[in-house]
């Protein structure tokens, strides 16, 4: 009879630390684009959270836009829909690092007479479906591949401080939507 699946204990590895924190920034920054769908979209809490549930950040991202052109002014929009590009760019990223996997990477370099230094490092390793994309996806030292498809703890702990920017950016947003908001419609004539 085979051993019982013994569940790890907690790693205090700077890697899984490093990614509990991004996960956490994450979470938080979602939090504010929460808020501002509530917000903009006039509803209760809790109806706005089981819509936002049910949706993607590229659905989420098409209906503030949407929301920010019929509730905001025309400077409100385009500040709404700057922050979701940034949202979807960070978004791509954020699947990367979620659907990936760690790995140990070596490095060899040269040392001091004609000797070669070996060292390892983690990578948070995301494996692109595109054929090409695929094959540089080991190199993360590419800057194409470091910090998109494949992360570093000090890249991955960078694109935290961007996530956190950007929840930062939502939060100011979210802040100044009344002094954004359109004048409420006239209401039509009553007939005669």
């Amino acid at each position: 009879m085979s051993e019982p699946y013994q569940i790890p204990s907690l790693s205090e590895e700077p890697r899984d630390l490093a990614l509990g924190q991004y996960m956490d920034a994450w979470s938080r920054m979602e939090g504010f684009v929460q808020m501002i769908f509530r917000e903009l979209l006039g509803t209760d809490g809790n109806a706005a959270m089981a819509v936002f549930a049910s949706m993607g950040t590229k659905q989420m991202k098409d209906v503030l836009t949407a929301l920010g052109a019929i509730r905001l002014t025309n400077d409100g929009a385009k500040r709404l829909g700057t922050l979701c590009e940034r949202l979807t760019k960070q978004n791509t990223k954020r699947n990367h690092i979620v659907h990936g996997a760690w790995s140990t990477v070596v490095i060899i370099s040269d040392a001091p007479e004609g000797r070669k230094k070996i060292t390892t490092t983690w990578v948070r390793r995301y494996i692109p479906v595109q054929h090409e994309a695929a094959q540089n996806a080991a190199r993360y030292d590419l800057p194409k591949v470091g910090g998109v498809t494949a992360f570093t703890i000090p890249q991955l702990n960078v694109t935290r401080t961007h996530v956190l920017a950007l929840m930062g950016d939502f939060s100011t947003f979210y802040g100044e939507i009344p002094s954004l908001r359109k004048p409420d419609p006239q209401p039509d004539p009553e007939p005669m």
